[in-house]
């Protein structure tokens, strides 16, 4: 039976996806103007419509990002997020394949100092949605990575 706890100790690992509920300090959020969409987010947070229009915009205790349908423009794969990240002369560049997308995270200096992003895809019943953080502050980027993975519809 040893190989039960190998196997259950890989799962645990790699990840069974998003939790039903969501983790001590974290609440599940609806995205009002996203059908069905939820994220685990920090308590305190609060969804607000996009200044953009497209999508939401989640505010809290050391939350900033946005979420909201893929657009024509948003890179489809992890490849391609990383080629358009060229643009702005990343650093510290990392990606990560999810079942259903990815998430990318890099850093670079702009006119103002340090930026740091979030670019995330999710995909469900066919229909893409973008998780994004552009931001002076690396808790951002951070605090959207676990958001962005725990979104389910």
């Amino acid at each position: 039976m040893r190989w039960i706890h190998v196997v259950v100790a890989t799962l645990a690992v790699v990840g069974l996806g998003c939790p039903k509920s969501p983790a001590e300090g974290q609440v599940k959020l609806k995205l009002e103007g996203l059908p069905g969409l939820e994220v685990h987010a920090p308590a305190g947070t609060q969804v607000r419509k996009n200044a953009v229009g497209i999508g939401v915009m989640l505010t809290g205790p050391g939350v900033s990002m946005t979420i909201g349908p893929a657009l024509d423009v948003d890179a489809t794969d992890l490849e391609q997020a990383k080629k358009n990240a060229e643009t702005y002369s990343p650093k510290n560049i990392e990606g990560e394949t999810l079942s259903d997308g990815y998430i990318l995270t890099y850093e670079n200096e702009g006119s103002t100092g340090a930026n740091f992003w979030l670019v995330g895809r999710r995909k469900f019943a066919d229909t893409p949605y973008s998780c994004g953080v552009s931001s002076p502050k690396k808790e951002h980027q951070q605090s959207a990575i676990p958001i962005c993975k725990s979104m389910t519809k």
